[in-house]
């Protein structure tokens, strides 16, 4: 039964470790009129992102979908 307990006690420790810690955070200027824009392009820091790259696919995919979505196209970069 202590063996159990100690693999269970092991196991819930372990498990918090097994998800990355993806930070997201966002700003921009609130006196902007977003009305004029039309067009977006993703940060070149967005091609490092620390997940795997079948995530990192789906979030930029996304962030592309949503974009489309609102009536933006996608521009080129700085």
């Amino acid at each position: 039964m202590k063996r159990y307990i100690v693999i269970l006690t092991l196991f819930v420790a372990w498990l918090p470790s097994c998800s990355p810690a993806l930070k997201v955070t966002s700003d921009y200027d609130r006196t902007a009129d977003f009305a004029k824009y039309k067009t977006y392009a993703l940060a070149p820091e967005s091609q490092n992102l620390p997940v795997n790259e079948l995530n990192k696919r789906r979030l930029l995919g996304e962030i592309e979908a949503q974009m489309a979505a609102k009536g933006f196209t996608k521009g080129g970069g700085r």
